[in-house]
């Protein structure tokens, strides 16, 4: 009896192992949010992926970094790292297309792309940090700053003493329990499991059937006090992939009252509290200048790129504020200042019609650069290189 119980054990210890084994390779293939991990600086791109993002083949390697084929970094040796958010990552775009894809290949340095979607001053900070840590050096770092960045260092992240980036829907938890999450997020199906048997067992049946449509990956969504443009139903994951159509005054992306990106041409804190416009560019600036006092202190240069959304196209101007913040902070700390706002005006000057800027540069009906706007970029990054 005992051998059998023995033996019975060893099976499903084994069977247990596979199954981890399995899910730590694919898992991600069964969910309908494959794409995120949660990490320490709140949130990443899963490792070693294939999978279809708006038509496009996204991959990243054994790190999680997006590049073209899925291929294996192996050295730790990097000549410039590009970190930012949704517009560094290239989303909706293959990375030979996104601008630090054209930079790669025209240049034959060895690069990785840090960018990823949602991210901000304090990600930036972290992720670095986190990699250097890692062992990985960089000659260059070259952190392109976000209008959204504003809204997200005021309205969604937080970070606790120990360096760990929550949502404020969220709040802190121990360091036990985030590392713990870290770790099973590795282990998707396993994850997604033990999640939903924890909200089985600590809500009541009422509770359980209101929030059957929440989801492990909850924490790293904004949470807007008003819903959306549309009565359309999004899966969870569609809602987190387009986020941007969410908005608190429920206006389209391209409106003068668009709150995510209004905040260098239009004053009004509410869609920006707890720290309200000046307190998302205070914390901003604080965060790029500790990022800029770590990277000098090991000797690695500092570089800065700026772009306009659409709304700063049709309501902005040259000299805009984001313009004068970052121009302002690079003096005598920036080895390169990427100034993508004079080369949109110029454009503007030059074709006579914003709209048709837009057009041109922008997917149709968002705010990201398509693959003429990601050209755009990569061109003058690589005037200076």
């Amino acid at each position: 009896m005992i051998k059998r119980l023995i033996y019975l054990f060893f099976l499903l210890f084994l069977s247990f192992l596979l199954t981890a084994f399995l899910d730590y390779k694919i898992g991600y293939k069964f969910l309908k949010e494959p794409k995120y991990r949660i990490t320490k600086y709140d949130h990443d791109l899963r490792k070693n992926l294939k999978i279809f993002e708006r038509g496009k083949v996204l991959y990243t390697n054994n790190y999680g970094f997006k590049n073209k084929d899925g291929s294996k970094l192996k050295a730790k040796d990097i000549d410039i790292a590009f970190i930012g958010d949704s517009f560094t990552e290239g989303i909706a775009i293959k990375h030979e297309d996104t601008f630090v894809g054209i930079f790669e290949s025209k240049t034959q340095k060895n690069i990785i792309n840090l960018g990823v979607s949602s991210y901000s001053p304090s990600i930036y900070y972290e992720k670095i940090k986190f990699y250097l840590e890692k062992g990985f050096s960089f000659k260059e770092v070259i952190v392109f700053i976000d209008i959204s960045d504003i809204q997200d260092e005021a309205a969604y992240y937080i970070e606790d003493e120990h360096g760990y980036i929550h949502t404020r829907k969220v709040g802190t938890v121990s360091r036990l329990k985030r590392n713990l999450h870290i770790l099973l997020t590795d282990f998707p199906l396993i994850y997604t499991a033990v999640v939903q048997i924890k909200k089985f067992l600590s809500k009541d049946i009422k509770n359980l059937f209101v929030n059957r449509d929440n989801n492990s990956f909850d924490h790293i969504k904004p949470s807007y006090k008003r819903i959306s443009l549309s009565q359309k139903k999004l899966s969870n994951f569609e809602r987190y992939n387009e986020l941007l159509i969410y908005d608190y005054y429920n206006v389209g992306l391209y409106d003068f009252k668009y709150s995510r990106s209004f905040w260098t041409y239009y004053k009004d804190d509410t869609p920006y509290e707890p720290l309200g416009i000046d307190g998302g560019i205070q914390r901003s600036l604080n965060k790029l200048n500790d990022l800029y006092n770590l990277l000098k202190s090991k000797n690695i240069k500092l570089s800065i790129g700026i772009h306009p959304w659409p709304g700063q196209i049709l309501y902005d101007q040259r000299e805009s504020k984001q313009v004068k913040i970052w121009k302002d902070f690079c003096k005598n700390k920036c080895n390169n200042f990427f100034n993508m706002f004079d080369f949109f005006f110029d454009e503007i000057e030059l074709m006579g019609n914003k709209k048709l800027v837009i057009k041109k540069y922008y997917i149709d009906g968002d705010v990201h650069f398509n693959e003429t706007g990601n050209i755009a970029v990569a061109n003058e990054l690589l005037k200076k290189y």
